[in-house]
């Protein structure tokens, strides 16, 4: 039996169960790896593996404002959300909602995982 190209489509999606499985895992391996390599910078001299740039900005922006990783990650991913809008030329309300249901959970792990490695 052939499967014909709408049948092979139909088969590579995914359930949204499977789909919020995923960037759960996506999350959590994300913003554990972002906090890795903060803790790696910070421990090992001179820092030989660095940290991501945009990782690196939140975080020294949140130690110059006496902020926890948690409001640094969540206030400056928001304000690039609505710069971004801004660029575009066209405020999404959809896509600035998406951006904040995907800041507020990773903002959390970034804290967890700090609080986890930094003890």
């Amino acid at each position: 039996m052939t499967e014909t190209p709408a049948s092979i489509e139909k088969s590579k999606a995914l359930s949204p169960s499977m789909a919020t499985f995923y960037f759960v895992v996506s999350l959590i391996i994300n913003s554990a790896g972002n906090v890795l390599t903060l803790v790696t910078s910070a421990k090992i001299h001179p820092s030989f593996l660095g940290s991501a740039y945009w990782t690196a900005a939140e975080a020294n922006l949140g130690t110059a404002l006496h902020w926890n990783l948690f409001w640094a990650f969540l206030i400056l991913g928001m304000l690039i959300s609505v710069l971004n809008a801004v660029l575009v030329g066209k405020f999404d309300l959809k896509r600035i909602l998406g951006n904040l249901i995907f800041m507020v959970p990773f903002s959390a792990m970034i804290q967890i995982f700090e609080d986890f490695f930094f003890g």
